[in-house]
């Protein structure tokens, strides 16, 4: 019973999310109330690259928080695999050169 849980529950949030397709070139803010949730960016394919993301406000790493950041920073993808990553309400950013776009996931908080 405890293994169906958690795929209920990742069940549900799915069913409730909105995908929504980010460019590069403007600055992007989590709406009040929500929450952006970044899954499964793939590297960029370039040799030389700046960050994938400059970042200025806050972010979750991991299905349960794990690690929480606030400020300002870039984020560079290195895996084809990484945790989830959900960047809080009033976070603006930015995609840096190497990514014409991404796709976030939008949330109620």
């Amino acid at each position: 019973m405890k293994f169906l849980s958690p795929m209920l529950l990742l069940m549900s949030i799915s069913a409730l999310a909105t995908d929504i397709n980010l460019e590069k070139f403007k600055e992007h803010e989590v709406p009040k109330g929500k929450v952006w949730i970044l899954e499964s960016i793939e590297p960029a394919g370039c040799r030389v690259c700046t960050s994938d993301l400059r970042v200025n406000g806050g972010l979750a790493v991991g299905s349960n928080d794990e690690v929480t950041m606030y400020g300002e920073f870039d984020i560079s993808f290195n895996s084809k695999s990484h945790d989830v990553i959900k960047l809080f309400s009033g976070t603006k950013f930015w995609l840096g050169d190497s990514r014409a776009q991404i796709k976030v996931k939008q949330m109620a908080q």
